[in-house]
């Protein structure tokens, strides 16, 4: 911000990094107060950061609704993934997360008008996203052991009133003391167990943000029945997340048919920078299905010179045929551009060969 009035916010949408430049004018009403998000006494950041992210897609209409780890991505450009409540590993992640400082939502799926009600005397709201903002295990009353979740409305009131609430009488002082419970306090945030967080929120979302990681990524065209080998160096080992990113479905009007294309992805290492008539080592392989980002994560991908094999399934019709491929990590990764026709005279078989051969 300068003098000016003028607003620089840093994004990652459709996997590139960009400044949205915006001036601080503001939608209100005729009484003067904010049509849309509203802060917390005069911080300006949250009706800014929605501004921005307006301005982004083209309208306030775009960003209504959507899925909180998509936004967490688009944001931070950090790997975001969103879990089922009722998978095995659900709290152990929700553990993780908390451990690891990454910021974390969850949602309540839709419900019918009578559900809704009954939702809402408890204290939630329906489609409708909260912070997930840590977890515990303690002893209740009886010795037993209780998994619990803290949760924050985002409108600062409105609580869980069930089990685990501000207001339950699971509590004891010394549980109050272990997990900083404030008496009643109505800001938003409570507690509940994990077993009521299964059955009122089916999905939480993590995204896996690292101050220290670094951000890269590079445009890639890959024309239909077609695919690329894209060259890339790794400047130091260390934990990465690689990804092929393709324009969100938000970008476009509500009843659009735009879908996301299924890909196909290889990593490959060069056995020897100095030598490329070494050969290669295949890393690993996924496949994204109808997924916006697609990822790969590597807990250790060693300094050196790699091959991103890319095949991408466009739908019939498609609007466009480019992604970004992007990695987010430890170290600074370089794309280099796109080695297909170098290594294999852009034939898809030789390309496979190459990987086939790296795996035996």
């Amino acid at each position: 911000m300068n003098k000016e009035g003028v607003f620089g916010v840093r994004m990652f949408k459709n996997g590139e990094e960009q400044t949205v430049v915006l001036d601080n004018y503001i939608p209100c009403d005729e009484s003067g107060e904010p049509v849309f998000s509203s802060a917390n006494g005069n911080e300006l950041w949250v009706i800014l950061l929605e501004k921005a992210w307006a301005k982004l897609h083209g309208s306030y209409e775009r960003i209504i609704g959507g899925q909180a780890h998509l936004t967490l991505r688009d944001m931070t450009g950090a790997p975001a993934f969103e879990f089922e409540t009722s998978d095995e590993e659900a709290f152990a992640r929700i553990l993780e997360g908390e451990h690891l400082n990454y910021a974390m939502a969850a949602g309540i799926n839709p419900l019918d008008q009578n559900q809704a009600a009954k939702v809402k005397q408890l204290g939630l709201v329906t489609e409708h996203s909260y912070g997930l903002l840590s977890a515990a295990e303690v002893h209740d009353k009886k010795g037993n052991l209780a998994r619990l979740v803290q949760m924050r409305n985002p409108w600062g009131n409105f609580e869980w009133q069930g089990d685990w609430g501000d207001k339950s009488d699971c509590w004891t002082p010394e549980l109050k003391l272990q997990l900083d419970l404030k008496d009643d306090a109505d800001d938003g945030t409570f507690w509940m167990s994990f077993d009521d967080m299964k059955k009122y929120f089916g999905r939480f979302q993590v995204a896996k943000i690292n101050d220290d990681y670094t951000f890269s990524s590079a445009k890639i065209r890959q024309d239909p029945n077609s695919f690329n080998l894209i060259k890339f160096k790794v400047a130091s080992t260390g934990e990465h997340t690689l990804s092929v990113s393709q324009k969100g479905e938000r970008m476009f009007d509500r009843d659009s048919a735009y879908k996301y294309a299924n890909c196909r992805l290889i990593i490959l290492k060069w056995k020897n920078d100095k030598n490329p008539n070494a050969g290669f080592e295949y890393v690993c392989g996924s496949k994204g299905v109808e997924d916006r980002d697609a990822y790969i994560e590597l807990k250790k991908l060693d300094k050196g010179t790699y091959y991103f094999y890319i095949e991408m399934e466009w739908p019939v019709d498609h609007p466009l045929y480019d992604f970004c491929v992007t990695s987010y990590g430890e170290s600074n990764v370089t794309f280099e551009g796109d080695d297909a026709q170098q290594l294999c005279e852009n034939k898809k078989e030789v390309a496979l060969e190459i990987a086939f051969m790296a795996k035996a």
